[in-house]
C-alpha cells in the first residue's frame, strides 16, 4: 500500500519576514516594497528591491535575511543559505537566519546540517516548539525515530495545540510499528484539525495494518470527502474493498484513481485481480496488460496474466509469461511451470 510520508512544517516559519506586516502598506522604501511584493508572492521582484537595498548597504543582515526568504519560496536553497549565512555573520544570535538555513538545509537533505542550525536556534531561544519539532523531522528522516518521537514530544509539551507534531509522532509510531500509539496520534490531530486529511489517511493506512479493514475504509472515505483528487487514498480504499471481497466496489475505486492519474501500474494489477476473482479473464488480461505497458518489470502482472492464459488453455502465452515473471525473480511462476507443465525453468 502506498504510504505518505508529509513532513509538515508551519509555513509562517518559512516565510516570516523579519519585519512582519509592518509596512504591508507603505512602500517608500526599496526594502518596505521588497516587503510587499514577498506579501503578494512576487518573490522575484521583493530580490530585486532587497537587491537595491544591498548595494548601498552588502552589510544590512535584516535585507540579506529577508532576501533569503525569498529565495527560499523559489527553491534557490543554495542562494537561501548564503544568504542566511551572510546575515548570521553579522549578528551571531540571529534566531530567525538559524531556524530559516536549518529549513533550507532540511529540503536540500542535509539533515546534519540541519540540525546544527535547530540547535543553534534553540541555544538562542530553549522554547521554541518550531526549532524542535523541525529538529525531530531531520531525525526521522535519518530513521532515527526513538529522538525524533522525542523531539515531537517536547514540541507537544511546549505546545499542546501543535497538530503538526502529534501527525509527525504518529508518522514514526508507524514506522516503529507502534500502530496503536500512531493511531492515538492521529486522532489528537483530528481532534485538533477535523479537516486533516493526510491524518485521516494515515490512520486508514495504519489500521489496514492491524487488519481493522472498516475503520480504514471509513478513514480512506474521509479523505476522498477532504481531497477527491486524491490517489493513494481511492487506491487504498479500492485494495480493503477488495480484501473484503467487494469487487465492485474495488473496482469504482481503482477506476477512480486512474481517472486521476492513468500511469498506476499497481493500479492494473489490482483492477485485474478484481476482474480475476469474478472470473471474467479477458478483462483481466487487458488490465494486466496495462500494467506491463506502463511497468515491463511488474513480475505480478506477468504472473496474473499467465494463470488467466493457463484458464484459458493458452499454453503459449502462459508459460510465456510464466518464464517473464520468473525472470523478474517470482519464483511461484517457476513454481508454476514445473507443477503444471513440468518445465524447469
Amino acid at each position: 500500500m502506498k504510504t505518505k510520508l508529509w513532513i509538515l512544517i508551519f509555513s509562517i516559519f518559512i516565510g516570516s519576514a523579519v519585519m512582519q506586516n509592518c509596512y504591508a502598506q507603505d512602500v517608500s522604501t526599496p526594502f518596505k516594497q521588497g516587503l510587499a511584493y514577498y506579501d503578494a508572492g512576487n518573490y522575484t521582484l521583493a530580490i530585486e528591491q532587497y537587491n537595491k537595498v544591498l548595494q548601498s548597504n552588502p552589510k544590512d543582515e535584516k535585507t540579506l535575511y529577508n532576501r533569503g526568504l525569498a529565495y527560499f519560496k523559489l527553491t534557490n536553497y543554495e542562494s537561501a543559505i548564503k544568504d542566511y549565512t551572510d546575515a548570521i555573520l553579522i549578528d551571531l544570535k540571529y534566531e530567525n537566519a538559524y531556524f530559516n538555513r536549518g529549513l533550507a538545509y532540511y529540503y536540500q537533505g542535509n539533515y546534519s546540517f540541519a540540525i546544527i542550525d535547530f540547535n543553534a536556534a534553540l541555544n538562542l531561544n530553549p522554547e521554541s516548539a518550531e526549532a524542535i519539532y523541525s529538529r525531530g523531522l531531520c531525525y526521522r528522516k535519518k530513521g532515527d525515530f526513538e529522538t525524533a518521537i522525542a523531539d515531537y514530544t517536547k514540541a507537544i509539551k511546549m505546545n499542546p495545540q501543535y497538530t503538526d507534531a502529534y501527525y509527525s509522532r504518529g508518522l514514526a509510531y508507524y514506522f516503529q510499528g507502534a500502530y496503536q500509539a500512531a493511531i492515538d496520534d492521529y486522532t489528537f490531530a483530528i481532534v485538533l484539525d477535523s479537516k486533516y486529511a493526510d491524518s485521516y489517511y494515515n490512520r486508514g493506512l495504519t489500521y489496514d495494518k492491524l487488519n481493522d479493514t472498516q475503520h480504514a475504509i471509513e478513514d480512506y472515505t474521509t479523505t476522498i470527502k477532504l481531497k477527491p483528487e486524491d490517489t493513494d487514498a481511492h487506491y487504498n480504499r479500492g485494495i480493503a474493498y477488495y480484501h473484503q471481497k467487494d469487487y465492485d466496489l474495488a473496482i469504482n475505486d481503482f477506476n477512480a484513481a486512474l481517472k486521476i492519474n492513468s500511469q498506476q501500474a499497481d493500479v492494473y494489477v489490482f483492477l485485474g485481480l478484481c476482474y480475476r476473482k469474478m472470473e471474467k479473464y479477458d478483462l483481466a488480461i487487458a488490465n494486466f496488460t496495462s500494467a506491463i505497458k506502463i511497468d515491463p518489470k511488474s513480475s505480478l502482472a506477468y504472473n496474473n496474466r499467465g494463470s488467466m492464459y493457463y484458464m484459458q488453455q493458452k499454453k503459449d502465452l502462459c508459460v510465456a509469461d510464466w518464464k517473464k515473471a520468473a525472470d523478474l525473480g517470482d519464483n511461484t511462476s517457476r513454481k508454476y511451470l514445473k507443477d503444471y507443465y513440468s518445465i524447469v525453468y
